[in-house]
């Protein structure tokens, strides 16, 4: 079961680059080019989140306004976040 845990971080935290952290959620997917499209649905400070990602845009949905910080630098508060990977990393929509 302890496996699990692992399997489940490295898909959470590494692929699909959600983090807490203070001062909100980070979203900064990383997939691979062979991946299509991923769904990810988790629950964050008691709220139902759901990350769809591929390897050039993803959006994030909650039922309510929760802080998103995106990327490195880019911080919202919002209850979707749609974003496009451009050449200097994501530019929210």
């Amino acid at each position: 079961m302890a496996t699990l845990g692992g399997v489940w971080q490295a898909f959470s935290q590494g692929f699909c680059g959600v983090r807490a952290v203070a001062d909100g959620l980070q979203v900064d997917p990383m997939l691979p080019d062979r991946w299509g499209t991923v769904v990810h649905r988790f629950v964050y400070r008691s709220t139902p989140v759901a990350l769809t990602a591929s390897k050039d845009t993803f959006t994030c949905e909650a039922v309510r306004p929760l802080p998103f910080l995106i990327g490195a630098d880019q911080r919202v508060v919002r209850e979707r976040v749609e974003a496009i990977r451009t050449s200097d990393g994501w530019e929210i929509q």
